[in-house]
């Protein structure tokens, strides 16, 4: 099963870890350079249906969107899919700030990807999960096209995503392969070929 799969997204980045972590599968991504208006809702599921919603008219081929949200342990799971606008209107240092001087610094990075079939009009939701914590500042340089990156420390790593070398992201993907949203989608899609 050899086959290219449109990703409707303006981050290019994206589009590179979706062809790394799907190309096992026989599955190629090809961006489709395109913002899409933001739904503001805490369900994540709802943010990634509104924007398969906005794309699904524009084209007659098997599509995928990704959308990713904080939940942080401490604000009661703020800002959850919300996470876009409040890092963009704070920024980082006011977004860990915060967390003042809270002890409990656990956060989970949830990412769904929405798959369409716009002959069927079929929209698969697959989810990804990542706990880890909130460093007391930002760190590093290799962002790798997620703001976040510089924000969020898997969990029993001491070092920011950011932070990690291309062997320590490579052990890092591998690592959290279990509960990754492309694994669950490139299995799904090899199943019902």
């Amino acid at each position: 099963m050899d086959k290219t799969i449109e990703f409707f997204t303006s981050n290019r980045h994206k589009v590179d870890l979706a062809n790394i972590r799907l190309n096992k599968y026989g599955l190629a991504v090809k961006q489709v350079d395109m913002e899409l208006r933001e739904l503001q809702d805490t369900d994540m599921a709802k943010v990634a249906r509104d924007k398969t919603n906005q794309v699904i008219a524009k084209t007659r081929k098997p599509f995928i969107i990704e959308d990713s949200g904080m939940y942080i342990r401490a604000l009661n799971n703020f800002p959850g899919a919300l996470f876009k606008p409040t890092f963009d209107t704070l920024g980082e240092r006011k977004f860990i700030g915060m967390l003042g001087n809270s002890r409990d610094r656990r956060a989970t990075l949830i990412s769904i990807l929405a798959y369409c079939n716009p002959a069927t009009k079929e929209v698969k939701i697959f989810e990804g999960v990542c706990n880890g914590k909130i460093p007391k500042k930002p760190k590093g340089k290799n962002i790798r096209g997620a703001r976040a990156n510089r924000v969020f420390m898997p969990w029993n790593w001491n070092k920011t995503l950011a932070q990690l070398n291309d062997a320590e992201w490579e052990k890092f993907l591998d690592r959290i392969k279990k509960d990754d949203h492309y694994e669950k989608f490139g299995k799904w899609l090899k199943s019902h070929g």
